[in-house]
Formats: structure tokens, sequence, C-alpha cells
């Protein structure tokens, strides 16, 4: 009998492609449901929880695995480098404590950023904006000193260091701007409270979620005073500054009735 030849074992790239397109299909079926339960009350929320866990762990899997998808899509010169120009030394040291000295800036803005009507817009802008920098620096430090992106570890390090660390700087420095250098001028309106959280027992937070004008829902971070003292389907007044790149920012919060919730 003539002897089988053995087959082609897989392509290790092809196999990290094909689990990070898995992975990402996974994390955007389960970010589906948030669009039409995020406000829901009732046990349809529990199946929007059910897609924020499943978006969780396949995100967690995806940064998990991210070196070798890296590797598989963009190819590295060297895997390992035996001599290491000062500069590339310098990146490779500069990227992870520049990432984490953003997250620690926007920890701190993080308040601020909720004080702010549409915040959350205000983010997300500032952190595709942070994302085209990050961009636009890489691809100078690709013409300008393309051993940089020669060995794999530094290559990972120092795109992961540059492009989480403008998507997270960004936003906290047009946070701070925006309510640093605010107009003078104060308004103030009245604003329904949809509801109340604390954030879970493991948390400190005290979050009221108000009806905006237009018809947006947004959180707030409140004085726990406040939140003991207002109800849900009550009203508190926002007193506000206009910000100086266009988003309003609260600077005080004030009771004006509190009763139970509309029947």
């Amino acid at each position: 009998m003539p002897k089988k030849r053995p087959g082609k074992l897989p392509d290790q790239t092809t196999q990290v492609q094909k689990e990070f397109y898995k992975r990402l299909l996974f994390m955007l079926i389960g970010i589906v449901p948030l669009f039409f339960l995020w406000e829901e009350r009732g046990p349809a929320r529990f199946i929007g929880g059910a897609g924020v866990l499943l978006s969780l762990y396949n995100f967690l899997m995806i940064v998990a695995m991210s070196e070798p998808i890296v590797n598989s899509f963009f190819k590295p010169k060297y895997i390992v480098e035996t001599t290491t120009k000062p500069f590339d030394k310098f990146l490779y040291h500069f990227a992870p404590i520049f990432f984490f000295g953003s997250l620690v800036f926007a920890v701190f803005e993080m308040q601020n950023t909720d004080n702010t009507i549409h915040g959350l817009s205000l983010f997300w802008r500032s952190g595709f904006l942070g994302i085209i920098i990050a961009t636009i620096f890489t691809i100078i430090i690709k013409n300008k000193s393309p051993s940089v992106y020669f060995e794999s570890k530094r290559r990972y390090v120092v795109h992961f260091g540059l492009y989480m660390g403008f998507f997270l700087f960004t936003p906290a420095l047009a946070s701070f701007i925006n309510h640093t250098f605010a107009d003078n001028n104060l308004s103030c309106e009245n604003f329904e409270v949809v509801r109340k959280s604390t954030g879970g027992s493991k948390h400190n937070s005290n979050w009221l979620f108000l009806r905006i004008k237009d018809d947006t829902i947004e959180r707030f971070d409140v004085p726990g005073e406040l939140f003991d003292k207002v109800s849900e389907g009550g009203e508190v007044q926002l007193c506000l500054k206009q910000g100086a790149i266009g988003y309003r920012v609260v600077t005080e919060f004030r009771i004006v009735f509190s009763r139970g919730p509309r029947p």
C-alpha cells in the first residue's frame, strides 16, 4: 500500500487571524442588544447584561492575544534584536509610560466628563481624534526611523502605548480644557430624574440619570447629600457654564422638589 503523505499543517498566521475575526464577531454580537435594551428596567435588561459580559469576555481574549494578532497582520523583521538604536530604546520605554500617564489623567478627569452635558459624546469624539493623532505619529516614525518597528516586542509595545495612550489622553485633555476655560456666565435649568444608582455594592458613586432637553438620558455624578434627598420622577436644577470647546459643564446641583415616581 502506498504511504499517505501527511496533510499540510495549518498556517499559524491564518489561524490567529481566524480567531481574531471570531472574537471580534462575538464582541459585536454582544454590543447589539445594548442599542435596544439600554434603558429597559424589566427582565429584558438581563439580555443586555449578558451581551455586555459576552463583549467584555471576547474583548479580553483579543487583548490577551493582541501581540500575535499584530504580528499576523504586520510581520516583524526581527523576533529578537541584537543591537538597539538609542531612539528606538527611548520610544520603547516612553510608550508605556505615556499610556499609564494618560490612564491616570483620564481617571482624574472622569468625574468632570460625567458632569458635562453630552460628556460621552465628548469622550468618543476626542478618543477618535486621539486615534488619528496616534496614526499620524506612527506614519512619521515609520518614515523617519523605521527600525523602531523592526523588532516584534518593541513594535507591539510602541503601537499599544501610542494608540491607547492618545485614545485616553485626548479625551482627558479635551475635558480639562472644556471645564477649566469655561465661560463665567452661569445659567440654571431643571431636569427630570429618570433613575438613581450607586453603581452597585462595590462602588461609592452617586449617579443620577437625567432627561436632557433633546430627550436623551445622561448620567451625572452628584454629592451624596443631594442623592439621598432627590427622588426618581422628581427634578434637580443644574447650574451650567458654557465650556471652552462647546460642551456645557455642570458647576452646581440644586434640589427643586422631591416626590415619588410618577404613576
